[in-house]
């Protein structure tokens, strides 16, 4: 934390600076019992602690993929489900910062606090339930024959799903489109966490000493705030 008093004059006028700076940089050397990783907490996505990793890693359901990363889809058009939880992301953030600037002069007062966050995921679960119920923007178009899912068409080959090469073209009904992509599919619904937010404004007026001078009272000072703005 960093404080500075910017500006002082003799007239009355002032500029305080209040800055706040914090990164949380380590690694899970080891889990308990000899594990690899350790379950913290679950809605839909599953937050561990992974040994070699950083804390919160997120795991969540994720979709067969071929060797260049494109989606595998079965003989009837439908995406195949990863029998192995996929690693989404990392909710811990690079770093929090809020930046403080408050002007005085006389008895007025005008300051606002500035938050800032870089890095981290979130996984939106109100999307994915948006997704799943046809709310969201994105299941707008409806084709009347269905929607084709992205991908390659593959085989299942002595248990394991091989792709043909051939992109998928069999359209499925569009609940069973969007359903698919809201359970099978998290990273559909993973966020960037960076914001940046105007957490709060404040106008103060201190009342005069002598209205005071006989009370119980060093200073009083009547403000209005805004959070979250």
């Amino acid at each position: 934390m960093l404080n500075l008093n910017a500006i002082a004059t003799e007239s009355g006028f002032k500029w305080d600076i209040g800055l706040n700076f914090g990164k949380n940089k380590g690694k899970i050397l080891e889990v308990a019992n000899g594990l690899d990783k350790i379950f913290l907490d679950s809605y839909w996505a599953d937050e561990y602690l992974v040994k070699g990793q950083s804390y919160g890693t997120l795991y969540g359901n994720g979709v067969l993929k071929d060797a260049n990363g494109n989606n595998l889809v079965d003989g009837s058009g439908y995406l195949i489900k990863d029998p192995n939880p996929q690693v989404l992301g990392n909710v811990t953030p690079d770093f929090r910062m809020g930046l403080e600037n408050t002007f005085t002069y006389k008895s007025i007062s005008f300051g606002f606090l500035v938050d800032w966050q870089q890095g981290g995921k979130i996984y939106s679960q109100t999307n994915m339930w948006m997704d799943y119920s046809g709310l969201s923007a994105r299941t707008e178009d409806r084709p009347a024959a269905g929607t084709v899912n992205q991908g390659m068409v593959a085989t299942n080959v002595a248990g394991t799903w091989v792709s043909t090469g051939v992109a998928n073209t069999t359209p499925v009904p569009n609940e069973y489109y969007w359903g698919d992509h809201a359970y099978l599919n998290f990273a559909n619904n993973v966020y960037d966490a960076t914001y940046v937010k105007l957490r709060q404004v404040s106008l103060g007026y201190a009342l005069p000493e002598k209205l005071i001078k006989k009370r119980p009272f060093s200073k009083v000072e009547i403000g209005v705030y805004g959070r979250n703005l």
